[in-house]
């Protein structure tokens, strides 16, 4: 017989086969929704710096006097763009690996002397609704391609 029949219902033979082939690709889902995320994550990114705000859209805190009479302009973390230039979003096995280089932690955190300024989504909160878009479009274009 071809056909399986559940509950009344007729499923073409081929149907199980192709169920299992799409369930196969999805072992390897997360890392490929991480992959389709990275352009998306990394243009949020800059355009933190671009703009001066941190990942929920709240500006960063402003330049000091001090350092606007030194020639520094608007907006901060972008005056060598050492650290702008050293984001990578990186897909793992279980997500995105963002790292930044340079003093990020205290920028990310702030001191005693300097007002925090983050540049990545705080690890207590929920992820900004930009980044959580981000992912959910990437996740929908990930399983359209296992289950194609």
């Amino acid at each position: 017989m071809s056909d399986l029949t559940t509950y009344g219902k007729e499923f073409p033979s081929g149907t199980l086969e192709t169920a299992y082939r799409s369930l196969r690709g999805l072992e390897n889902l997360i890392p490929s929704i991480a992959a389709e995320a990275i352009p998306e994550i990394a243009r949020l990114i800059e355009e933190q710096f671009e703009q001066g705000h941190d990942p929920y859209g709240n500006p960063w805190a402003p330049l000091r006097p001090a350092t606007l009479a030194k020639g520094r302009t608007p907006p901060p973390l972008t005056d060598t763009g050492y650290m702008r230039e050293s984001v990578y979003v990186t897909a793992t096995s279980d997500g995105l690996r963002i790292t930044v280089d340079g003093p990020s932690f205290f920028h990310q955190h702030g001191t005693d002397r300097m007002s925090a300024r983050p540049i990545l989504p705080d690890k207590q909160a929920r992820l900004p609704e930009s980044w959580e878009r981000a992912i959910d479009d990437a996740a929908a274009r990930a399983v359209a391609k296992v289950t194609r």
